[in-house]
């Protein structure tokens, strides 16, 4: 649906997130979010894994909303503010295969609780021990950039999510819906979706 609107607006302004400079229209929006959905499956990541996001509201974020979506991932949204136990808990508990992260949240070094987590990681080639893509573009030992991971695709590899709630399959680790309120409703009508699409 995405592309539908991508190919009838492709030059209307289809994102804007101020914090980070970034305005993209509707072609080039779809055109990174299929970029990424590229790299996601060349990590081997299929149809209903699980992958977890651990960071705050940002222009990676909403890439991998829909990206997830493209390839018929479940998005697992983890709470930025969680601290190492919560972690270390969180996305084992519903099997996430891969995890996006940032590098901070306020007072917090997510990448210094990574490493704790993961002392291994420091140690492994990027994506050998697990799939941790940080988002930047600074390499990081262990981890994939959530940058490079994008730029290095071929998006000939996705194979498109043909089932019309996906976008919206998403797991909150804190049993709440990660679109709720006018959020939900204005995504579900920009999409065309019907509330019987959309899981409950």
């Amino acid at each position: 649906m995405l592309r539908e609107a991508a190919r009838r607006h492709a030059d209307r302004e289809a994102l804007v997130v101020r914090h980070q400079g970034v305005r993209l229209d509707y072609r080039s929006f779809d055109q990174r979010v299929d970029d990424l959905a590229a790299g996601l499956h060349r990590l081997g990541l299929r149809r209903g894994d699980r992958i977890g996001i651990w960071s705050p509201n940002n222009l990676e974020w909403v890439l991998a909303q829909f990206a997830t979506a493209r390839l018929g991932l479940i998005l697992v949204n983890v709470n930025p503010a969680y601290r190492l136990s919560e972690i270390e808990y969180a996305p084992g508990r519903v099997g996430c295969r891969a995890l996006v992260s940032a590098r901070r949240f306020r007072n917090s070094d997510t990448l210094a609780m990574l490493r704790e987590l993961l002392p291994e990681l420091a140690d492994s080639r990027p994506g050998e021990l697990r799939s941790v893509i940080l988002i930047g573009e600074e390499p990081a030992p262990g981890c994939l950039s959530f940058a490079e991971l994008a730029s290095r695709a071929d998006p000939a590899q996705v194979e498109e999510t043909r089932e019309p709630g996906a976008v919206l399959e998403t797991v909150e680790t804190e049993r709440c819906t990660v679109l709720h309120g006018g959020m939900r409703e204005a995504m579900i009508e920009e999409l065309g979706l019907r509330e019987a699409d959309t899981p409950s």
